[in-house]
């Protein structure tokens, strides 16, 4: 026995190990488990058909060291996988909403169901999704998602990592970390693309337009909303003394919120722009709607087919007041520059006809019905920011 021991130690371990890279890059999580299983189950056998105590203890000893050794080296490869995919499916992402197949849908379904990210979705859930098409939209409890495939990816690689965790929960502080890189990666390679432009480089985009920014802050959002669960199902697994390294997904829950407003103040931005030139060249002369208002609506009108045709309605609209109250700084600021005065009637009723017209067709887009009917006068009271 002990010389077969010596034998297998080395030689029979050294023949595994020079294959081992390439199984461990096939086999899935489950299929790994199950092999751990069966040799636990192995040697729980040989412990009652051995007969010598001590030598029995050393074998079950070393055995067990080899198990964690591979089970290391399996979530290693698992993580090295993963990333580089989450990479290299960034890097090619063609910034366009993406297709939402049925798996997917299932993941996030379990999810608002059990509040965990799980790829073992029921029975019933798979019969229910056979031969569906695609959706535009990806559902998670009352809200609609339009994302980039790569947040898709993403969805399926955390709720991989979830089974991992519960399969191997010995292995919790190391998936935590991996699980937070995952994250990391998704968030800095997501706006240096976008807000860095080098979406224009890797992939030809010639600029970087509203549509760009709402879909990449629209995956942002999706993905943040995870993150609470991914940390609670590793404080259900980590000792009291390693749970401070959870701490990591509260900062990056912080650094998805500021890429987000990042995002934001970058269309805003964009619409300032377009504001201030109109404005610039804006004079209380001739008819009304004069062209540079004419202008400004048209600008906004193209904002807004952009901008909702990725976010929801609430979002949207949230975004044009933030616009709209930049506007009426701005016009207020450009009616005193040009000393227009309540008691210069023909100038003073040109601006509030200019902008009753930009605010009339605002009012008219889809679901701004209850956008504020403000006139000149709530410009002129406007307090500076």
């Amino acid at each position: 026995m002990r010389n077969f021991e010596g034998g297998y130690s080395s030689r029979g371990t050294l023949g595994f190990c020079g294959t081992l890279d390439n199984v461990l890059e096939k086999c899935l999580p489950l299929e790994f488990h199950k092999t751990c299983q069966i040799i636990e189950e192995f040697k729980q056998k040989c412990k009652q058909i051995d007969e010598c105590g001590q030598q029995q203890q050393q074998s079950r000893s070393h055995c067990q060291t080899i198990i964690q050794q591979i089970t290391n080296k399996f979530i290693s490869k698992f993580t090295e996988a993963r990333q580089r995919e989450l990479s290299a499916t960034i890097d090619a992402e063609p910034w366009k909403p993406a297709h939402i197949n049925s798996n997917i849908q299932r993941i996030v379904d379990c999810y608002v169901q059990d509040g965990v990210l799980t790829t073992a979705t029921n029975n019933e859930m798979i019969n229910n999704g056979e031969d569906e098409e695609p959706k535009e939209m990806l559902k998670l409890k009352d809200e609609e998602f339009i994302v980039i495939g790569s947040a898709l990816l993403l969805i399926n690689i955390l709720a991989s990592y979830s089974d991992l965790l519960r399969l191997f929960p010995t292995a919790g502080m190391e998936l935590s970390m991996d699980v937070v890189q995952c994250l990391k990666l998704f968030n800095s390679r997501t706006c240096q693309l976008i807000l860095g432009a080098g979406a224009r480089q890797l992939v030809g985009l010639k600029s970087i337009n509203v549509k760009h920014l709402a879909l990449a802050s629209r995956s942002l959002q999706l993905i943040s909303i995870f993150i609470p669960a991914l940390k609670q199902s590793f404080l259900e697994h980590l000792p009291v003394e390693r749970q401070t390294s959870l701490r990591h997904f509260d900062s990056t829950a912080r650094d998805y919120a500021d890429h987000i407003g990042e995002i934001k103040d970058k269309l805003l931005g964009m619409m300032d722009r377009e504001l201030l030139v109109a404005l610039e060249e804006w004079k209380p002369e001739g008819k009304s709607p004069t062209p540079q208002f004419q202008q400004i609506v048209m600008q906004i009108g193209k904002f807004y087919s952009s901008y909702s045709s990725i976010m929801p309605p609430e979002l949207t609209t949230k975004m044009l007041h933030l616009i709209h109250e930049n506007l009426k700084l701005y016009f207020k600021q450009n009616v005193h520059s040009r000393g227009v005065t309540p008691h210069d009637s023909i100038a003073y009723g040109m601006a509030g006809q200019d902008f009753a017209y930009y605010v009339e067709n605002v009012r008219a887009l889809p679901h701004c019905q209850s956008f504020p009917d403000d006139s000149i006068n709530d410009v002129l009271q406007q307090i500076k920011k």
